[in-house]
Parts: structure tokens; sequence; C-alpha cells
């Protein structure tokens, strides 16, 4: 008997150091693609002229949006869906929702840069129209890595999601210094060397998913249909929140100027690092928490979500502490005080994840029980919050007012996020899974 309850207590114990292992793997891939994107991001503030940089700023901002529409029309279904139905033959699936990669991203790609030609006819214009194209053209492979690294995750190999962001933060930064003189005179460089890094690292997907039956063209609809029955809501919520976290750039560059609206982006990049670890860390326990839901007598549930926004909302504190005492040094060390003018209002752009970490717990367990109704009525508040407040303020205060309107907005997300977490219809689920 002894002999069988160590037996259980090592398994339990393997287990743990499998699942730990596997998400640390996981966090470290998140902070590598991140991070690397974001790096571009500084290092494009740094070396572009401000007017020069917001016009790229107010194009990449519509990357967002895409990478929202592509998560909840293909990631997100294949992450869930797909280790049900697809277990078998994975490698075919996998061919399947590649294909419906390319149609789907190059399809809305094609409708962005017609919208955005069209309404350059009826706005003023700006200097972005070319950069707009090139990202309607490449957005296929430049989201390419995002697909790649989430197929790794539906073939249980984090490994493989971490090495491809590690091949495309290497090619991507290697690229920048080589052809940085290129980027100076054509800022559209920046979109075609994403794709092409882009493109290196998701070679290393064939070996995975080589053989395998294929399926035939009636499946790729069927697919497509199970895509958008799961995804509809996730989209909408995606695309709405997106707006609502772009709404300031997008505005700013549209009713004051493109200087301003880049340097709102890089005031931005003070708060990212912080927003990135939150990212890293609701991916991680999103499966775990989805896990628990689905097991009666799950008591630790609220308090689990507690410790974790505990825990972040203490990290958020000293995060803004140390933006607040060494903010100077870091705008010298990213920027080379360019931006210095502005650092006034860098303790006022970090209550935006610190206001974020005081949900973070309630907003995974919202995902976990599979409330995606609750989720979309806090994107609808948080869009319209954000285009009033950036449409009355920016006007009036400028980049100021852009701060404040998403700070603002942030603050609307939180409450709304508490009140939807004490209604009804959540505590039910609590109560069922408490029995």
């Amino acid at each position: 008997m002894d002999d069988l309850k160590w037996k259980k207590t090592k398994l339990s114990n393997l287990s743990l150091f499998k699942w730990g292992k596997k998400g640390s793997i996981s966090i470290i891939d998140q902070v590598i693609y991140s991070g690397a994107n974001f790096i571009l991001i500084v290092l494009l503030a740094r070396w572009l002229e401000p007017k020069t940089f917001g016009a790229f700023s107010v194009s990449f901002a519509f990357f967002s949006i895409f990478y929202h529409l592509h998560n909840g029309f293909i990631s997100e279904p294949m992450n869930v869906l797909g280790f049900v139905a697809y277990s078998v033959n994975q490698g075919a699936y996998l061919k399947v929702q590649a294909k419906i990669h390319f149609l789907f991203t190059f399809g809305i790609g094609i409708i962005f840069i017609f919208v955005s030609l069209i309404s350059g006819l009826f706005l003023r214009p700006f200097s972005y129209n070319n950069l707009n194209v090139y990202l309607g053209l490449l957005i296929p492979f430049i989201l390419l890595p995002w697909f790649i690294r989430r197929a790794y995750y539906f073939l249980h190999k984090p490994l493989g999601a971490a090495l491809t962001s590690l091949v495309y933060c290497v090619f991507l930064f290697s690229l920048l210094v080589i052809f940085r003189s290129a980027i100076l005179q054509r800022t559209e460089t920046v979109y075609v060397i994403m794709a092409i890094a882009g493109f290196v690292a998701s070679l290393s997907i064939i070996y995975s998913v080589r053989g395998g039956e294929c399926y035939r063209a009636e499946k790729l609809k069927e697919i497509v249909k199970q895509n958008w029955n799961f995804g509809k809501w996730i989209i909408m919520t995606g695309v709405l929140l997106s707006l609502a976290h772009q709404m300031q750039i997008l505005v700013m560059g549209n009713i004051r100027s493109l200087e301003d609206a880049g340097i709102f982006r890089a005031l931005d990049n003070f708060i990212q690092p912080m927003v990135v670890i939150m990212t890293a860390i609701s991916t991680l326990f999103l499966p775990v928490f989805s896990a628990q839901f689905r097991k009666p007598g799950a008591a630790n549930f609220k308090k689990n979500g507690a410790l974790i926004t505990c825990v972040v909302f203490l990290l958020s504190i000293i995060y803004g502490l140390f933006l607040l005492v060494f903010r100077f040094q870091l705008e010298n060390l990213f920027f080379g005080g360019t931006y210095v003018d502005y650092l006034y209002l860098v303790p006022l752009f970090s209550l935006v994840p610190i206001l974020m970490s005081l949900t973070i717990g309630a907003s995974v367990i919202l995902k976990a029980i599979q409330k995606p109704q609750a989720l979309f009525i806090v994107a609808v508040g948080s869009v319209v919050t954000s285009a009033v407040t950036s449409f009355v303020f920016i006007p009036i205060w400028g980049i100021a007012g852009a701060v404040w309107s998403a700070v603002i907005t942030q603050a609307v997300s939180t409450i709304l996020i508490f009140v939807l977490f004490t209604q009804r219809f959540i505590k039910q689920d609590f109560n069922r899974i408490s029995d």
C-alpha cells in the first residue's frame, strides 16, 4: 500500500515537473516573440524622425487588429477544437489550417489595401499610404510565425514554438542592422524584413507535419465553418479590444499630427514590458484554470485567481515605481533624449498596467469558464470609452489627452470586469464547481 502511494506521488511530481517545464518554455516563447517586436518599435523610435515614426505607428496599429482576427478565426479554434476532433491526423489538419491562414490573411490584406486607398481620397493624405499597401500585401508572412507557434502548441511541442520565436528574433535584428540605411530612406522596408524573418522562422514546421493522410477540399470548408462557429465571439471581442487600445494613435494621427502619434507610441513603449509579462502569465495559467473548471469540487478556483492578481498587482506597482525613478535614464538609453520633454506623462501612463493587473485573475477565470459574452461587454465598453475620450481629450490636450484617454479606458475596463465577475450567471458556475 505504501509502495503504491509512493508511486502515485512520484508520478504526480513527474507530471508537475513536466507541466512546469512546458509552462516555463511557453513563457520564454512569449517573451522572445513579443520582446522582439517591442525592441523593433524601440529601435524605429530611436532611428526615425518623430513624424516618420508616427506614420509607421499609425500603420502598425492595424497589425494588432489583424492579429486578433487571425487569433479568433484560426489560432484559438485550432488549439481548442483541434485537440478533440483531429488528434489522430494532426499533420493533415495543420496543412488545412495553413491553407486557411494564407487564404484568410491574403483576403483581409487586400480588403485593407482597398479601404486604405479609398479612405485616402476623403481624409487628408498621409505618408503611411505606402506603408498600408506593404502591410496588406505582406501580412500573410508577417503573421506566419504567430500561426506556426500556435501550431507547435497544438502538437504539444512548446520548444518548437520557442525556437521559432528565437529564429524570428535573430533574423529580424540581423536584417534590421544590415538594412538600416534602407529603412531610413523607405520605412516600408521594415515590413519586408518582418515578412522575411517570419518566413524563415516558420520553415521548421515542415518537418513536424510531414506525411499523414491528406484531407479533401470538402474538409477545408468544414474546418472553416467550425473555426467561425467557435471563434466569432473571440473575433468580435478581440477586434474591439484592439481598437480600444489603438484608438489614441489612430485619432492622434488623423486629427492632430503624425509626429504626435509617434511621440505617444514612444511613451507607450515604457509600459509594454509589464503588459507582455501579464500576457505571458495569462497564457500560462489559462489552460490550468480551464482544466480545473472541468473538475468538480475545485474549491480553490477563486482563491488561485486572487493569488495571481495579488502577485501581478505587486509586480506592476514595483514596475511603476521603477519607471518613476529611472524614466530619464531609460529614455536616454532607448531614445537618446528625443522624447525627454514628455517624460512627465510616464508616471500617469504607468497606471494602465496597474489597473490592468487588478483584474488579471478575473479575466483568466472568465475565459476559463467560457463566458465570451462577458468579455464582449467589456470590449464594447472599452472601445466606446476609448473613442469618446480620444475625440474629446486629444483635440484639447494633445498627447496628454491621449494618455488620459488610455488610463480612463483601462479604468472602465477594470470596473466592467469586476461588475460582471460578481453577476449571478458567473456565481452559478462557481457554485457548480464547488459542489
